[in-house]
C-alpha cells in the first residue's frame, strides 16, 4: 500500500480534473440557461432529471451507487441554481 502522502498526491489529482470537468459543465449549464432564457423555458424539468439521475446509476454495481447518484443531485441543483441567476424575472420560470 502506497503512504499517507502518496495517497493524497492521488486525491489531489483526482480533485483537479473533477475541478476541470466541474468547472466546463457550469460553462455548458450557463449556456443552457440562456437559451432556457430565450425561450422563456423554466429551469427544472422534472422528467430529465428523473431520466438522467437513473442512467447514472443504471447497472452500477458499486458500493459507491448511492454516493454517485448524491453527488449528481447535488451537481444539478447547483447547476438549476445558475441557470435560475440567468434566468431571474423570467415569466413562469421554476
Amino acid at each position: 500500500m502506497a503512504d499517507i502522502n502518496e495517497l493524497r498526491r492521488r486525491i489531489d489529482a483526482a480533485d483537479k480534473e473533477i475541478t476541470k470537468l466541474f468547472l466546463h459543465r457550469m460553462e455548458v449549464c450557463r449556456d443552457i440557461g440562456e437559451y432556457k432564457a430565450k425561450r422563456n423555458l423554466p429551469v427544472l424539468d422534472e422528467e430529465r432529471e428523473k431520466q438522467l439521475l437513473e442512467a447514472k446509476a443504471k447497472g452500477m454495481e458499486s458500493p459507491d451507487r448511492e454516493n454517485v447518484e448524491r453527488l449528481f443531485k447535488c451537481i444539478m441543483d447547483i447547476s438549476k441554481d445558475e441557470q435560475r441567476k440567468i434566468c431571474k424575472g423570467q415569466e413562469g420560470v421554476v
